[in-house]
């Protein structure tokens, strides 16, 4: 009897902790592009009061396009709930890493512009891939996020290099730096390191990106010094069209 018990309170222990996790999961990842949408109306009612149609309609359009964005992660994770799974439904699709960067950096301009942190893009040559254009987006918008708001940078650069089997994805700050103990500590949920950031944090952006490149059979990793900023390498493999889609 007393065997069964301890069974049933293990099962009820780990779909605690699952649920927990699923809680996380929600609340970070739907409050990262609300916070941008808030962006995006702050700049369009600034606009209506000093110019013109035209740049009303432009914000107008960036404003929809962060909201679809919010709306797609929504539904994302709805399908999550409904088929009970805790690892990311992976989707694949057959694309270009080049231009689906440069609407990743069109993106986070906005929110860089608010921290006053210059945001450069250098990806030069195409890279044609199989992966989760979703995926990728919740892992690099959340890298370059956390740079904007709790590397103390001036400047924040995103890169991508062609390695062959695999495409090389860089976001890289001129910021504080991480230190040796924390770079051990960066991906771990709830963990914001020894020292954390003035400006707050959860603690589960990392350990998100870090579960969503797993799913997409990729890496992340840390190179940092103190006070000689950070690098978040991506390493994404270079699948051909015969790639499983699952």
């Amino acid at each position: 009897m007393l065997t069964d018990e301890s069974s049933e309170l293990e099962r009820l222990r780990k779909e605690i902790e699952e649920r927990d996790d699923f809680i996380a999961f929600v609340g970070h990842e739907l409050r990262n592009p609300m916070h941008a949408l808030s962006l995006q109306l702050a700049s369009a009612r600034a606009l209506a009061d000093a110019v013109g149609h035209a740049a009303i309609i432009e914000r107008i359009a960036k404003t929809q396009a962060t909201l679809t964005r919010y709306i797609d992660r929504a539904s994302l994770l709805l399908d999550v709930a409904q088929q009970q799974q805790r690892e990311y439904p992976v989707t694949l699709s057959s694309l270009d890493l080049q231009p689906l960067l440069a609407k990743f950096f069109d993106n986070a301009r906005a929110e860089a512009d608010y921290h006053g942190v210059a945001l450069r893009f250098d990806v030069a040559e195409s890279c044609r891939v199989q992966t989760d254009p979703r995926a990728l987006e919740h892992v690099v918008g959340n890298l370059l996020t956390n740079a904007f708001k709790h590397a103390q940078c001036r400047e924040v650069v995103l890169s991508l290099r062609n390695g062959g089997e695999f495409a090389q994805i860089v976001i890289a700050d001129n910021g504080r730096g991480i230190s040796d103990e924390d770079q051990q500590r960066v991906f771990r949920k709830f963990d914001r390191g020894s020292k954390p950031s003035l400006r707050g944090g959860s603690g589960l952006g990392l350990w998100i990106a870090q579960r969503l490149i797993h799913a997409l059979d990729g890496t992340i990793s840390l190179e940092s010094r103190l006070t000689q900023g950070s690098r978040f390498v991506l390493q994404i493999p270079v699948r051909h069209s015969d790639a499983n889609p699952g």
